[in-house]
């Protein structure tokens, strides 16, 4: 219901903003530093990404998905990133710096749902 169902599918969680709507958060429920974005790769494995830009290291800048070009792309400083494969910088100050999208685990739950960690 609040996962992803296949490749180049995508979903934002961001607990300050109680981001998706609806989702159960907890007093203990963690959502990154900026958020997380949970996307299907090109085979719809899922992968989490912080979406705090790396090159920018601020809360408030998160990464935006592209649907068009396939990538993350930052506002402030124009990076980009291939969220579909590993979170690596394509583009901007972050392929220059070699800066990568930060990636978390995600696991699988005795009842199939997934969850998401360091």
């Amino acid at each position: 219901m609040y996962g992803v169902g296949g490749a180049l599918q995508w979903r934002e969680f961001i607990k300050s903003q109680r981001l998706p709507s609806g989702f159960p958060y907890s007093d203990a429920s963690q959502t990154g530093y900026a958020g997380v974005v949970l996307v299907g790769d090109f085979v719809g494995e899922p992968q989490a990404y912080d979406l705090s830009c790396p090159v920018e290291m601020k809360r408030d800048v998160r990464v935006s998905v592209d649907p068009d070009q396939a990538v993350a792309r930052c506002s402030v400083c124009g990076s980009t990133y291939d969220i579909f494969r590993q979170g690596a910088p394509l583009s901007g100050k972050a392929a220059e710096k070699g800066y990568a999208m930060r990636k978390y685990r995600v696991g699988m739950k005795a009842d199939g749902s997934r969850w998401i960690g360091n």
